[in-house]
């Protein structure tokens, strides 16, 4: 994909791999380490319980509250 799209940056990354050498880390986190975020959107999907966490590192990269959108899918387990 990166060589149709000159503007992609891919960036291989494992929530947690001891024998991995690339990014470790939750998507936000290593999203969040990887530039200014400031000018973007991000769109997020999955069980609320990764919502708050992810709002965080996004925001700390520079992304405006309002420019995060959350789909919960309802399904999150206790």
């Amino acid at each position: 994909m990166a060589a149709s799209y000159p503007w992609l940056t891919i960036t291989p990354a494992v929530s947690a791999d001891s024998k991995f050498t690339g990014e470790t880390g939750s998507l936000p986190d290593v999203v969040a380490r990887h530039g200014d975020w400031s000018g973007h959107d991000a769109y997020l999907a999955g069980p609320d319980r990764d919502g708050p966490g992810s709002c965080r590192s996004l925001t700390s990269a520079g992304m405006a509250q309002e420019q995060i959108h959350i789909e919960d899918f309802g399904w999150s387990e206790p």
